[in-house]
């Protein structure tokens, strides 16, 4: 049982700077590139937890001797709405399964989910509540980018597990941390796969149209890095505030470069109205999304004109063949429900990567136990997708999938 009482500033700073120094001496180049990042985000965020007051508690990290609970922060209201509920669902179809089958050593599994509208500081507040107040045994299918940035200094400093957010944010990754564990692909993952897609059939004149925030900027530089690989230079960018609608400046200066394609790193509030936009001043380029974009969202709200986008997919095709698509249809049809998603599949994916770890912590799962067990899993077969942690490495996934959606709204693969 562990003690916590208020932390001063220094404390939480020191402990919160020795936690995500990277294992590996290496990384120390690593640090400086990633500072003015994380410092964006991150001591803003340490100070106001070292300010506020927070009476001592005992972490049980456990509800009672029959209940694990798992917290978890997503958008259930907002522009991310079906993001977060299609995240929320993958997760607890396959919470329902396990509880169904016993639980782990007999005990059931509880999801504790909280909206956060996709807004940071709420995301911030509800991680407290959850650690601290909850006591929740692990964090599981954070959704966003600067949502998850803003987790980061809490789930630290009370070393509480991380898993699966829905988010390919290098501020996850570099330095190394500890309580991180990511089933998805990075954003360099995505970049890299599209830049090389886009090269490949002859289109070299590339434009990036991002979000003014972690995700975006993450994504422009992930753009940039490859690029650069093959002797290469973003031809226009474009950003846009992550609360506007507004995306005209941004066509401006990425229009009068003609691009052949342009990459997106966006929500689909900003995607639609910048792809209309272009296509209203006369681009003819190819749009490629990437992942957090909202599929279902993107889909819906424009209908018939989503014909030809493509989005880079870190989930498997809900309607694929591998066994855990064929799994997670098996659940959906059981519960009666047909709302199969690249969202869902990526919440399912990150229960079923939790679910083998404390399976694997034991009877008692602690907050520690369950680190151990991950660092100690190696590489799990996870219905065809692999996933890979080691105590160095907790950057498990790298699946990366190109889509295209059809005339009929439905993706191609």
């Amino acid at each position: 049982m562990y003690m916590f009482s208020k932390p001063s500033l220094i404390d939480c700073g020191e402990k919160s700077k020795s936690i995500i120094k990277s294992a590996d001496p290496s990384s120390d180049r690593n640090e400086d590139m990633h500072l003015k990042s994380i410092n964006r985000f991150f001591w803003p965020i340490l100070c106001l937890i070292s300010l506020t007051s927070a009476p001592a508690f005992a972490e049980t990290e456990a509800d009672s001797a029959n209940t694990i609970l798992i917290g978890q922060s997503a958008a259930l209201s907002g522009s991310s709405k079906e993001l977060g509920e299609e995240t929320v669902l993958g997760i607890q179809l396959y919470f329902d399964q396990v509880n169904a089958q016993g639980g782990i050593y007999g005990r059931k599994l509880k999801l504790i989910t909280l909206d956060d509208a996709n807004q940071p500081g709420r995301a911030h507040d509800n991680t407290i509540e959850l650690v601290t107040k909850k006591h929740v045994t692990a964090l599981l299918g954070y959704v966003g980018t600067d949502t998850s940035v803003a987790a980061l200094p809490v789930f630290s400093y009370y070393e509480t597990p991380f898993i699966g957010a829905v988010t390919g944010t290098d501020l996850l990754r570099v330095p190394y941390n500890r309580y991180v564990f990511n089933t998805r692909a990075s954003f360099a993952d995505e970049a890299a796969r599209i830049v090389q897609q886009l090269t490949s059939i002859g289109i070299r004149n590339i434009a990036v149209f991002y979000q003014s925030d972690a995700h975006g900027l993450d994504g422009l530089e992930a753009v940039n890095e490859e690029m650069s690989k093959l002797g290469l230079s973003i031809v226009a960018r474009g950003s846009i505030e992550r609360t506007s609608k507004d995306p005209r400046s941004a066509v401006y200066l990425i229009n009068r470069a003609k691009p052949g394609a342009v990459i997106l790193f966006c929500m689909s509030s900003q995607a639609i109205p910048f792809i209309q936009e272009m296509r209203k001043q006369g681009s003819t380029a190819q749009f490629y999304n990437t992942s957090l974009v909202g599929s279902t969202a993107l889909v819906r709200d424009m209908g018939k004109d989503s014909y030809g986008l493509v989005v880079s997919q870190v989930a498997p095709h809900p309607k694929g063949t591998l066994p855990i698509v064929r799994d997670f249809k098996r659940l959906l049809e059981a519960s009666n429900n047909n709302a199969s998603s690249y969202g869902s599949m990526e919440g399912y994916l990150a229960a079923r990567v939790l679910v083998e770890g404390l399976r694997r912590a034991g009877k008692n799962p602690t907050r520690e136990n369950l680190v151990n067990a991950l660092e100690s899993m190696g590489s799990l077969d996870v219905g065809g997708i692999n996933i890979k942690f080691s105590p160095t490495d907790h950057n498990g996934g790298s699946f990366v999938d190109l889509t295209m959606i059809g005339a009929d709204g439905r993706f191609l693969y």
